[in-house]
């Protein structure tokens, strides 16, 4: 479900993120958006791009961009879209806390906000699930105000009660 949100006034940063579904197919009206809503950042998930496709693909006039493919098989990825006349800065992870299809940025303003934007495969093990947990943690331990958005395939939160087991999202 697409997502937009406005980060207080104060700031005047206009975001959406979205999941693709292939990105590629849909470029025409990926650029109508852009040129349309005016977004600052663009936050996309299942961007279905891979490193046999060049940047200028996906280049937007107005929009310098990040990109996190997937390496091995069809789908997943994500790219971050940002105005060119903002400053967000790629986080290089230590590889102990590097996982697919992520990408960690900051952007300072009058604050500074950290991104970190993840698509989770609905096949993926404890293992990934818990290198995200320490990714989390170290985002998390900077002073900085902290957004965390994606595509995390997992249906067993209770979003009423705001609960979940991670366990049960796992299929290994």
């Amino acid at each position: 479900t697409p997502l937009t949100t406005s980060i207080p006034a104060t700031i005047g940063l206009k975001c959406k993120l979205l999941n693709a579904r292939s990105l590629v197919n849909k470029i025409p009206e990926f650029l109508l958006l852009l040129n349309m809503a005016k977004f600052d950042i663009i936050f996309v998930c299942e961007t279905w791009l891979n490193t046999s496709l060049p940047d200028s693909i996906t280049t937007v006039r107005d929009y310098h961009v990040y990109r996190s493919d997937r390496e091995i098989r069809r789908g997943g990825g994500v790219a971050i879209f940002y105005k060119k006349s903002l400053h967000l800065k790629n986080i290089q992870v230590t590889q102990e806390l590097a996982l697919p299809e992520t990408i960690v940025c900051e952007l300072s303003l009058n604050i500074t906000f950290r991104f970190l934007l993840c698509y989770r495969a609905p096949d993926y093990d404890i293992e990934h699930v818990n290198k995200l947990n320490s990714l989390l943690t170290w985002a998390t331990s900077s002073p900085h105000t902290f957004i965390f958005l994606g595509d995390f395939n997992l249906p067993h939160i209770n979003w009423t009660l705001n609960e979940c087991n991670l366990l049960q999202c796992c299929n290994k």
